[in-house]
């Protein structure tokens, strides 16, 4: 049995034990007395030491046993277990439950006295709000039956004054002085209510006119009255505000008389406004502009002033009469001036210089803006020289002049440097589509019994056909630039077939070909060709130079005839040269060269770095580059600068 008490009853920390036990069943939802060995159908532990104190249920703590009469006993020391989680267990238990004992006392103490504070005041406010509404009733109750007594009081009173004040209506003294004496005693009867409505009329007095005062000023502002040509025109911060005003005013206003382009100077005077009649830099700009001119339609060519008219409807209607020749029903068409054209309303200058009508508009756009210039072709003029002399191009000098450049010029021409430009310009863009050619390839077949540049056509070539979609531009109706957009073949071309001789044209010196040799020591250069068919020196009436001589047979069949080095040398170049053709140089030294021209394709015998001595075949007469005809171009040149050939040849 576990120790009890004098009475029989347990200790209370075991009591204590036994109900955290049970809490803590209830709590984690398992046994703590069997986790810990505790059997609390006994109120034991397993192996329970002596000086452990056991636990007992309530139900045995209620039905204590009877007293047994106490004997002495000799004391004996019985053994002490060492302490484990078993013996601490239902001591911390004990501790932890008195532990939330007293805190949970201590918060619900605090919580009471917290509650009592506002319950506390609540009460007092509760109690001084009746109180003061108990007092106002009385107060008001008297003042209202005061209030009533005085009426009834002042109503009596009325009534007689109005007899009183009859009697003397004869008289207008004798009236005014009665109305004194009324006043005085209806202030002397009445003192106190007139003290009251005094009291109460002086301050809500005295309080609208302050806040009148205050609005007045909050809506007020010092400000700078602007007198402009001796008016007013408006009320201004500070002086940057006309600055302002004014560099805007002067870019809508455009001086006619040649004078500097300013405003006059305006009169400052201080004022007090409301700030809603204060003006910004804008609006006063406005004003100026007004006071400087009428309301029109500012026309703006590229950014530069033209002119205004006062109707806009008016400009408009003169620039799309200029559009309108130009204007189509057909797609992809788009008509517009080159130049930018703005219009801006404003206050411009009443003069006639600058205030245009309808008329005086059209006349000037219809105008050239820069005039045709023109040049006189003189003797030793060429497109190259004329160009560079007048600070332009050859390519705009063949646009301009294309039956010049297919013809030629000739002194006493007349050339076009520049052509007019309109005062404005009229841009149309359209799609536009045409028909190209594509030339044909040519397929060559080697021809052993031909000679070498005779050429027999075997089969004719056909030209393909493509259709190619451009943008165009016209300037004034003129083509100015084209932009390819797309192509589409139509038909393919025909390849041509052409036999190509390969028998070589070089042949040693024959007897019956003469070698001639002049006084100079030079070798004709064409055995069989002693006919010259172009000197040297000016010719087409002085239009052109020409730099040798042209050599052909006489009688005919100059094509094919042998030709020979003049001079012995080295072969500078041999191949083809533009309008040459076929072209031979060689260097004899000492600042000599000599030039064979047209030859026939393939007839060169020789190359460039090869020596050849006078009267050696070098080539055959053709007629290849720019060439009329089959002959031999010879030229001689001596430091740079051409010989004629006939000075030394004969």
């Amino acid at each position: 049995m576990p120790p009890k008490g004098t009475d029989g009853t347990a200790y209370p920390a075991q009591q204590k034990a036994s109900r955290s036990v049970q809490d803590f069943n209830d709590i984690f939802g398992f046994r703590a007395d069997a986790l810990y060995g505790f059997d609390t159908a006994e109120g034991d532990f397993w192996a329970l030491p002596n000086d452990a104190v056991p636990l007992t249920r309530k139900k045995e703590a209620a039905e204590p046993e009877a007293a047994q009469p106490l004997k002495a006993q000799p004391a004996k020391e019985e053994p002490k277990a060492p302490l484990s989680a078993y013996t601490l267990a239902p001591h911390l238990f004990a501790l932890l439950a008195d532990l939330g004992d007293g805190v949970f006392g201590v918060i619900k103490v605090a919580l009471r006295r917290l509650l009592f504070i506002p319950r506390f005041f609540g009460a007092v406010f509760s109690w001084a709000f009746r109180e003061l509404r108990t007092r106002a009733d009385k107060v008001l109750a008297e003042r209202k039956k005061r209030v009533r007594a005085e009426r009834g009081m002042l109503r009596r009173e009325l009534k007689g004054i109005r007899p009183y004040l009859k009697k003397a209506e004869g008289d207008p003294r004798a009236w005014f002085r009665r109305l004194g004496i009324v006043t005085r005693k209806l202030r002397e009867n009445h003192r106190a209510s007139f003290l009251r409505a005094v009291n109460v009329v002086l301050p809500v007095a005295a309080a609208a006119v302050l806040f009148l005062v205050i609005n007045h000023w909050n809506n007020q502002t010092f400000a700078l009255q602007v007198d402009y040509r001796q008016e007013p025109i408006g009320y201004i911060r500070s002086e940057e505000v006309f600055a302002e005003a004014e560099k805007l005013a002067l870019q809508r206003i455009v001086r006619t008389d040649g004078g500097a382009n300013e405003l006059e100077k305006p009169d400052y005077r201080l004022a007090s406004v409301p700030v809603n009649r204060l003006i910004d830099s804008l609006t006063l700009s406005d004003k100026l502009v007004e006071d400087s001119g009428e309301p029109a339609v500012g026309i703006y060519i590229n950014k530069q002033f033209l002119c205004s008219v006062k109707n806009r409807s008016d400009a408009e209607s003169v620039f799309d009469k200029m559009l309108a020749p130009y204007r189509t029903n057909k797609p992809g068409v788009f008509v517009d001036f080159v130049e930018d054209i703005r219009y801006e309303e404003g206050y411009y200058p009443d003069d006639l210089k600058t205030m245009w009508d309808a008329s005086q508009l059209a006349k000037k756009l219809t105008e050239k803006k820069q005039t045709e210039r023109k040049y006189k072709v003189k003797s030793g003029d060429t497109f190259w020289t004329i160009a560079a002399a007048n600070d332009t191009t050859v390519d705009e000098l063949y646009r301009l002049n294309p039956k010049e450049k297919k013809a030629g010029i000739w002194p006493g021409d007349e050339l076009i440097l520049s052509a007019s430009v309109n005062y404005v310009q009229v841009k149309v863009m359209k799609t536009e589509t045409r028909t190209v050619e594509i030339p044909f390839e040519t397929i060559y077949t080697p021809d052993p019994s031909g000679f070498k540049g005779v050429n027999k056509t075997l089969s004719a070539g056909a030209k393909g056909k493509e259709k190619v979609t451009e943008m165009v531009t016209y300037l004034d109706g003129q083509k100015v630039s084209t932009k390819e957009l797309s192509r589409e073949r139509l038909s393919e071309p025909v390849s041509a077939r052409v036999s190509q001789g390969t028998k070589s044209w070089v042949a040693p010196s024959t007897p019956d070909v003469k070698i001639s040799v002049g006084s100079s020591g030079l070798v004709w250069p064409a055995p069989s060709c002693h006919s010259v068919s172009g000197g040297y020196g000016l010719r087409f009436q002085g239009r052109s130079f020409h730099t040798g001589v042209d050599l052909i047979r006489y009688g005919g069949a100059t094509y094919g005839t042998l030709v020979v080095a003049s001079m012995d040398g080295t072969v500078e170049f041999a191949g083809w040269s533009g309008s040459y053709g076929n072209r031979i140089v060689i260097n004899h030294g000492g600042g000599i060269k000599t030039t064979y021209s047209h030859l026939v394709s393939g007839s060169m015998s020789v190359y460039p770095g090869k020596y050849v001595t006078a009267g050696t075949p070098i080539g055959r007469v053709g007629s290849t580059g720019w060439s009329s005809g089959a002959h031999l171009h010879f030229e001689i040149s001596v430091n740079g600068s051409y010989r004629n050939p006939m000075a030394y040849l004969r």
